[in-house]
Protein backbone atom coordinates (compact mmCIF):
# COMPACT_ATOMS: atom_id res chain seq x y z
CA UNK A 1 0.00 0.00 0.00
CA UNK A 2 1.20 3.28 -1.34
CA UNK A 3 1.22 6.56 0.52
CA UNK A 4 1.35 9.65 -0.35
CA UNK A 5 4.22 12.11 1.12
CA UNK A 6 2.70 16.07 1.84
CA UNK A 7 5.65 18.09 1.19
CA UNK A 8 4.12 20.91 3.34
CA UNK A 9 2.99 18.61 5.87
CA UNK A 10 6.50 17.31 5.83
CA UNK A 11 7.82 20.86 6.20
CA UNK A 12 5.28 21.52 9.33
CA UNK A 13 6.62 18.49 11.40
CA UNK A 14 10.58 18.99 10.34
CA UNK A 15 9.94 23.15 11.30
CA UNK A 16 8.49 21.88 14.80
CA UNK A 17 10.86 19.05 15.57
CA UNK A 18 14.22 21.44 15.16
CA UNK A 19 11.87 24.07 17.11
CA UNK A 20 11.64 21.53 19.78
CA UNK A 21 15.24 20.05 19.94
CA UNK A 22 16.87 23.47 20.32
CA UNK A 23 14.24 24.61 22.76
CA UNK A 24 15.18 21.77 25.43
CA UNK A 25 18.42 20.89 23.94
CA UNK A 26 19.05 17.27 23.69
CA UNK A 27 15.85 15.87 23.62
CA UNK A 28 15.07 14.33 20.61
CA UNK A 29 18.49 14.69 19.43
CA UNK A 30 21.97 16.42 20.61
CA UNK A 31 21.94 20.03 20.92
CA UNK A 32 22.62 21.62 17.87
CA UNK A 33 21.44 18.69 15.29
CA UNK A 34 18.78 18.44 13.36
CA UNK A 35 16.41 15.40 14.10
CA UNK A 36 15.07 13.03 11.31
CA UNK A 37 11.82 13.10 10.58
CA UNK A 38 10.28 10.17 9.49
CA UNK A 39 7.71 10.42 6.49
CA UNK A 40 4.54 7.83 5.92
CA UNK A 41 6.87 6.29 3.05
CA UNK A 42 9.70 5.20 5.85
CA UNK A 43 12.28 7.65 5.02
CA UNK A 44 14.06 9.79 7.39
CA UNK A 45 14.16 13.47 5.90
CA UNK A 46 16.95 15.60 7.74
CA UNK A 47 16.86 19.53 7.96
CA UNK A 48 20.15 18.84 6.31
CA UNK A 49 17.77 18.72 2.59
CA UNK A 50 16.25 21.73 3.36
CA UNK A 51 19.06 23.92 4.75
CA UNK A 52 20.90 24.08 1.45
CA UNK A 53 21.39 27.59 0.30
CA UNK A 54 19.87 28.61 -2.43
CA UNK A 55 21.30 29.47 -5.59
CA UNK A 56 22.09 32.86 -6.14
CA UNK A 57 20.65 34.79 -9.05
CA UNK A 58 23.18 35.11 -11.82
CA UNK A 59 25.24 38.63 -11.91
CA UNK A 60 24.23 40.98 -14.48
CA UNK A 61 25.62 40.94 -18.18
CA UNK A 62 28.51 42.50 -18.61
CA UNK A 63 28.06 45.95 -20.94
CA UNK A 64 30.34 46.05 -23.38
CA UNK A 65 32.69 49.30 -24.05
CA UNK A 66 30.94 50.75 -26.57
CA UNK A 67 27.37 50.11 -25.89
CA UNK A 68 25.94 53.93 -26.38
CA UNK A 69 26.82 53.34 -29.88
CA UNK A 70 25.01 50.11 -30.19
CA UNK A 71 21.73 51.67 -28.68
CA UNK A 72 19.51 51.27 -31.86
CA UNK A 73 20.07 47.78 -32.45
CA UNK A 74 19.34 46.69 -29.38
CA UNK A 75 15.54 48.15 -29.58
CA UNK A 76 15.37 46.65 -32.53
CA UNK A 77 16.75 43.24 -31.01
CA UNK A 78 15.16 43.58 -27.95
CA UNK A 79 11.36 43.75 -29.58
CA UNK A 80 12.55 40.87 -31.81
CA UNK A 81 13.45 38.34 -28.95
CA UNK A 82 10.49 39.42 -27.57
CA UNK A 83 8.37 38.40 -30.06
CA UNK A 84 9.94 35.00 -30.34
CA UNK A 85 9.30 34.64 -26.56
CA UNK A 86 5.35 35.55 -27.21
CA UNK A 87 4.78 33.40 -30.19
CA UNK A 88 6.25 30.45 -28.40
CA UNK A 89 3.87 30.68 -25.62
CA UNK A 90 1.02 31.54 -27.86
CA UNK A 91 2.29 27.96 -29.42
CA UNK A 92 1.86 27.07 -26.15
CA UNK A 93 -1.15 28.28 -25.20
CA UNK A 94 -3.36 27.13 -28.78
CA UNK A 95 -2.46 23.56 -27.96
CA UNK A 96 -3.45 23.48 -24.40
CA UNK A 97 -6.56 21.23 -23.43
CA UNK A 98 -7.73 23.95 -21.44
CA UNK A 99 -10.16 26.21 -23.36
CA UNK A 100 -10.33 28.64 -21.10
CA UNK A 101 -6.26 28.61 -21.58
CA UNK A 102 -6.64 28.92 -25.36
CA UNK A 103 -9.21 31.58 -25.47
CA UNK A 104 -6.73 33.37 -22.62
CA UNK A 105 -4.17 33.17 -25.48
CA UNK A 106 -6.57 34.78 -28.15
CA UNK A 107 -7.77 37.77 -26.17
CA UNK A 108 -3.98 38.73 -25.45
CA UNK A 109 -3.37 37.91 -29.28
CA UNK A 110 -6.12 40.34 -29.78
CA UNK A 111 -5.05 42.53 -28.00
CA UNK A 112 -1.19 43.00 -28.94
CA UNK A 113 -3.05 43.47 -32.71
CA UNK A 114 -4.82 46.51 -31.15
CA UNK A 115 -1.60 48.00 -29.72
CA UNK A 116 0.20 47.62 -32.83
CA UNK A 117 -2.16 48.94 -35.21
CA UNK A 118 -2.47 51.94 -33.23
CA UNK A 119 1.32 52.70 -32.96
CA UNK A 120 1.36 52.16 -37.45
CA UNK A 121 -1.41 54.66 -36.94
CA UNK A 122 0.57 56.82 -35.06
CA UNK A 123 3.59 56.82 -36.97
CA UNK A 124 1.40 57.68 -40.52
CA UNK A 125 -0.32 60.24 -38.74
CA UNK A 126 3.14 61.98 -37.64
CA UNK A 127 3.80 61.45 -41.15
CA UNK A 128 1.00 62.99 -42.67
CA UNK A 129 0.51 65.54 -39.83
CA UNK A 130 4.24 67.29 -40.99
CA UNK A 131 2.73 68.73 -44.26
CA UNK A 132 0.77 71.17 -44.77
CA UNK A 133 -3.02 71.13 -44.55
CA UNK A 134 -3.49 72.76 -48.35
CA UNK A 135 -0.58 70.63 -50.15
CA UNK A 136 -1.70 67.15 -48.30
CA UNK A 137 -3.22 64.82 -50.85
CA UNK A 138 -7.08 64.32 -51.52
CA UNK A 139 -9.16 61.32 -50.23
CA UNK A 140 -10.36 59.70 -53.35
CA UNK A 141 -13.95 59.55 -53.52
CA UNK A 142 -14.34 55.57 -52.78
CA UNK A 143 -12.16 56.75 -49.38
CA UNK A 144 -14.59 59.25 -48.40
CA UNK A 145 -17.47 56.87 -48.67
CA UNK A 146 -15.23 54.38 -46.46
CA UNK A 147 -14.47 57.09 -43.78
CA UNK A 148 -18.68 58.05 -43.44
CA UNK A 149 -19.38 54.37 -42.99
CA UNK A 150 -16.47 54.13 -40.14
CA UNK A 151 -18.23 57.19 -39.15
CA UNK A 152 -21.56 55.96 -38.63
CA UNK A 153 -20.24 52.15 -37.57
CA UNK A 154 -18.84 53.97 -34.44
CA UNK A 155 -21.12 56.66 -33.72
CA UNK A 156 -18.84 59.52 -34.31
CA UNK A 157 -19.01 63.16 -34.63
CA UNK A 158 -17.83 64.71 -37.45
CA UNK A 159 -14.96 66.54 -35.49
CA UNK A 160 -14.22 63.37 -34.15
CA UNK A 161 -13.89 61.80 -37.57
CA UNK A 162 -11.83 65.10 -38.71
CA UNK A 163 -9.43 64.41 -35.98
CA UNK A 164 -9.03 61.43 -36.79
CA UNK A 165 -8.15 61.53 -40.58
CA UNK A 166 -6.34 64.90 -39.91
CA UNK A 167 -9.33 67.01 -41.93
CA UNK A 168 -11.79 69.33 -40.32
CA UNK A 169 -15.55 69.19 -39.38
CA UNK A 170 -16.61 71.13 -41.93
CA UNK A 171 -15.04 68.89 -44.70
CA UNK A 172 -17.02 65.79 -43.45
CA UNK A 173 -20.22 67.93 -43.19
CA UNK A 174 -19.66 68.82 -47.09
CA UNK A 175 -19.29 65.12 -47.92
CA UNK A 176 -22.08 63.91 -46.06
CA UNK A 177 -24.62 66.24 -47.40
CA UNK A 178 -23.60 65.32 -51.10
CA UNK A 179 -23.66 61.96 -50.64
CA UNK A 180 -26.92 61.49 -53.24
CA UNK A 181 -24.91 63.28 -56.04
CA UNK A 182 -24.96 60.80 -58.70
CA UNK A 183 -22.68 61.98 -61.69
CA UNK A 184 -18.89 61.11 -62.31
CA UNK A 185 -17.31 63.99 -60.52
CA UNK A 186 -19.34 63.29 -57.20
CA UNK A 187 -17.21 63.59 -53.83
CA UNK A 188 -18.77 60.64 -52.66
CA UNK A 189 -18.91 57.34 -54.72
CA UNK A 190 -18.86 53.67 -54.54
CA UNK A 191 -15.87 51.67 -54.99
CA UNK A 192 -17.81 49.27 -57.45
CA UNK A 193 -20.88 49.89 -59.43
CA UNK A 194 -24.22 48.86 -58.29
CA UNK A 195 -27.33 49.18 -60.86
CA UNK A 196 -29.55 46.15 -58.86
CA UNK A 197 -30.90 45.49 -55.62
CA UNK A 198 -29.42 42.27 -54.79
CA UNK A 199 -25.55 43.94 -55.31
CA UNK A 200 -26.54 46.80 -52.78
CA UNK A 201 -27.81 43.81 -50.56
CA UNK A 202 -24.61 41.78 -51.08
CA UNK A 203 -22.66 44.96 -50.80
CA UNK A 204 -24.18 46.09 -47.11
CA UNK A 205 -23.79 42.53 -45.92
CA UNK A 206 -20.03 42.17 -46.82
CA UNK A 207 -19.39 45.89 -45.38
CA UNK A 208 -21.32 44.82 -42.23
CA UNK A 209 -19.42 41.52 -41.50
CA UNK A 210 -16.01 43.99 -41.99
CA UNK A 211 -17.15 47.16 -39.85
CA UNK A 212 -19.14 45.20 -37.18
CA UNK A 213 -18.34 41.46 -36.81
CA UNK A 214 -20.23 40.48 -33.86
CA UNK A 215 -23.29 41.05 -36.56
CA UNK A 216 -24.64 37.52 -37.15
CA UNK A 217 -26.58 36.81 -40.47
CA UNK A 218 -29.93 36.92 -38.14
CA UNK A 219 -28.85 40.64 -36.97
CA UNK A 220 -27.93 41.61 -40.85
CA UNK A 221 -30.71 40.40 -42.05
CA UNK A 222 -33.09 42.71 -39.39
CA UNK A 223 -30.95 45.62 -40.09
CA UNK A 224 -31.48 45.89 -44.14
CA UNK A 225 -35.29 45.25 -43.04
CA UNK A 226 -35.66 47.76 -40.72
CA UNK A 227 -33.86 50.25 -43.33
CA UNK A 228 -36.46 48.63 -46.18
CA UNK A 229 -39.08 49.80 -43.79
CA UNK A 230 -37.79 52.97 -42.67
CA UNK A 231 -36.48 54.86 -45.20
CA UNK A 232 -34.65 58.11 -44.17
CA UNK A 233 -36.54 61.59 -43.64
CA UNK A 234 -32.71 63.32 -43.36
CA UNK A 235 -29.26 63.36 -41.75
CA UNK A 236 -27.04 64.53 -39.99
CA UNK A 237 -24.82 66.74 -40.38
Amino acid sequence: MLWYCNPHEVNHRLESRVRETRQHGSEGGAAGQYPAVPTPMGTAVTASAYSTPMPTAPGPVPLPDAWPAQVRAALVHAFALAHLGIVHLRAWCVNSPIARVRLAADNERLRAERGLLREELRIKDARMARIPARERPHYPPAERLAILQLRAARGWSAEQVARCFLLTGATIASWNRRLDEDKPSALVQLPVSINRFPELVGYIVQQLKTLCPAMGKKRIAQTLARCASCPWQGRAS
